[in-house]
């Protein structure tokens, strides 16, 4: 049985909200053209009130030899109980500011060995929804990379696009009113006593996306002395997004009765989530 641990202490892992570019790469491995490319900056983080503005300049570099054909879209995305992505068409989810986006133009082409410009625009509308929630896209930038072929008459050679990369960069809306950080652990169970295997499943119900790092601390019931913490992952969570963790106790965990107390620490900023019990580790 689950018992949780209420806390005023707050701990204070600090960190950085992890910047995330994600290669999504529609062949199977990245191409040449792909690990030429940058794009600066590789997030964007809008901090606007209720009918405002604000504009970003995005630059992409290729570093070959060859010009780049990029196309650039809007689109929603979500990360499910587990942390995988899954991807929609703009303005599908709730919690969606890509309706509120605009790209200055939809393909750019990158000079060999040069860069190129554009602009993304959030401009908000005159409601209060605006400061009630945290919202975000994804601004994906696909390139498409040319293969020669020969001609249908037999002569010379064709070029066709062949294959087509893209980058995801996430944008990010965060109200300058919207600043509450909550976090709740919903369960800890055992999932496979055998396999050692423990999930701990916490859930953000504040306003705004939140950085967890979790982790297990075993206390032997017949030595006190006999204290092990064991880290499990670090990972971002959405509002109202649900995630599972699994924790796997190493092998050298002595078998025994112990006080296992699993926590969710997600920053100086929110209180730590705990829930502990007694089990029999085989």
């Amino acid at each position: 049985m689950m018992r949780s641990i209420s806390r005023s202490v707050k701990r204070g892992l600090s960190f950085s909200m992890a910047v995330l570019m994600t290669t999504m790469a529609l062949a199977q491995a990245p191409s040449e053209a792909a690990n030429n490319i940058t794009i600066n900056p590789s997030q964007f983080s809008f901090s606007t009130g209720r009918n405002d503005r604000s504009v970003q300049n995005v630059t992409i570099t290729n570093q070959g030899n060859k010009p780049m054909q990029i196309k650039l879209y809007l689109g929603d995305w979500l990360r499910d109980s587990l942390g995988n992505h899954a991807y929609f068409e703009p303005g599908t989810i709730t919690a969606s500011c890509s309706p509120w986006l605009s790209l200055s133009q939809s393909f750019v082409e990158v000079p060999a060995n040069g860069s190129a410009s554009f602009t993304l625009t959030l401009a908000t509308p005159d409601a209060d929804s605006v400061e009630q929630r945290m919202r975000w896209s994804m601004l994906f930038v696909e390139l498409a990379e040319e293969k020669s072929l020969p001609s249908e008459q037999g002569k010379g050679v064709r070029t066709v696009m062949a294959k087509k990369q893209r980058f995801g960069l996430h944008v990010y809306h965060n109200p300058t009113a919207v600043t509450r950080k909550e976090m709740r652990m919903v369960d800890f169970r055992p999932v496979d006593a055998a396999k050692r295997l423990y999930r701990v499943t916490l859930k953000n119900t504040g306003a705004t996306q939140l950085s967890c790092q979790t982790y297990v601390e075993l206390t032997s019931l017949t030595d006190a002395d006999n204290v092990r913490k064991i880290d499990g992952d670090n990972f971002p969570m959405f509002p109202g997004q649900t995630r599972q963790v699994d924790i796997v106790l190493p092998k050298d965990v002595v078998a025994g009765k112990y006080n296992v107390m699993a926590a969710a620490d997600a920053g100086e900023d929110v209180p730590l989530e705990a829930a502990q019990q007694e089990l029999d580790i085989q």
